[in-house]
């Protein structure tokens, strides 16, 4: 990247950091309409998304149990090409969550917990009776992963995108065969057919319970609305944040054994814009609260977009990914400090 492309990127980390003052108004600058038609933009981005992630995941368990019945490099092959769209598709899908509620937050952390310890799931090299599938005294169910997922630390994953990952991307076909001599080869088929079969329920739960969070008909549930969102991607583009940054410095991520981890912040990038200034055009709101502090909104994702397009090629513009959502993060910070005092709440 050039000097002054990173002039630029600087430049954006402070706007980030430094909006005016904020003061109380009495009336909104804008018609209420326009707050409570964002709303309804931003429910029917989260309905197409959560459409089709619910799809996708119903998919993965398809495939996954016909690999089952049928392991060949073919149907193994069918099944990870699956498994990313479905893991990008729940990257895509997850800016229309507000977790607010701890519930949302522990199906989210059954769903896509990660890092994980690959030997709390099966065994390693050195540790060849390690993991729960070599541990005879657990009979495996749905029940035995839920309580063993998390049970002493958070890597300790037993369930979700990335136990099944690690499986299907990190096991040889062997594994999974059943005229093969490799160790805890009944065990391990269980436990994939329960952990695909488990991430769907999940899935399906968790989007029963986000599916009426943008059903907001008045001004002020508009506004608290509104607020959530921004709080709540907030959070996302933090994560998000800290997955660029392991790309960057370990070549690792969020998806590691599936080495998809940049693919995954390029979907959650395309995926803010969308819900922000794409399908859901809450560009006029924000630039009343705040032109600037806006307009430095907008050439950080355009500049964030491009630089994650070019980041599969190019190595300067993926070590300057973190940069770029830092700033980011600094901009959507302000602009969740400035909606308390700048919108009035009824």
């Amino acid at each position: 990247m050039h000097l002054a492309a990173l002039g630029f990127i600087f430049v954006l980390l402070l706007s980030g950091c430094t909006e005016p003052e904020p003061t109380k108004q009495t009336e909104p600058p804008f018609d209420r309409s326009q707050i409570v038609t964002v709303i309804a933009e931003l429910k029917q981005q989260a309905d197409t998304t959560q459409a089709d992630l619910q799809h996708e995941v119903q998919s993965l368990n398809s495939v996954g149990q016909a690999f089952l019945e049928s392991p060949t490099p073919e149907s193994l092959a069918t099944l990870r090409s699956q498994w990313q769209r479905t893991h990008l598709s729940y990257a895509r899908a997850q800016f229309g969550f507000l977790l607010n509620d701890p519930a949302f937050r522990g199906l989210v952390f059954r769903i896509d917990a990660w890092p994980i310890q690959p030997g709390f799931i099966d065994n390693l090299p050195l540790y060849p009776e390690s993991g729960i599938i070599h541990d005879e005294t657990l009979v495996l169910s749905a029940e035995t992963l839920i309580q063993q997922h998390g049970i002493t630390d958070e890597e300790e994953v037993a369930l979700g995108f990335h136990s099944i990952e690690y499986l299907i991307f990190s096991r040889p076909l062997s594994d999974f065969q059943l005229n093969s001599e490799a160790a805890g080869i009944e065990r391990r088929r269980l436990f994939l057919a329960l952990a695909l079969n488990q991430l769907e329920v999940d899935t399906v739960s968790l989007l029963e319970a986000c599916r009426d969070q943008f059903n907001a008909s008045d001004y002020p549930a508009a506004v608290a609305t509104l607020q959530d969102f921004l709080t709540s991607s907030l959070q996302k583009i933090r994560v998000a944040f800290r997955e660029s940054n392991l790309v960057t410095t370990e070549d690792s991520g969020h998806s590691t054994f599936s080495n998809t981890s940049l693919e995954t912040v390029k979907a959650e990038v395309t995926a803010l814009e969308a819900f922000m200034l794409g399908e859901v055009r809450m560009g006029p709101i924000l630039e009343q609260i705040d032109p600037n502090a806006y307009a430095n909104l907008q050439a950080t994702l355009a500049e964030l977009r491009q630089l994650a397009a070019e980041s599969e090629q190019d190595e300067v513009s993926r070590a300057n990914l973190p940069l770029l959502l830092s700033a980011i993060t600094h901009q959507l910070e302000a602009f969740d400090r400035m909606l308390a005092h700048k919108l009035p709440t009824n």
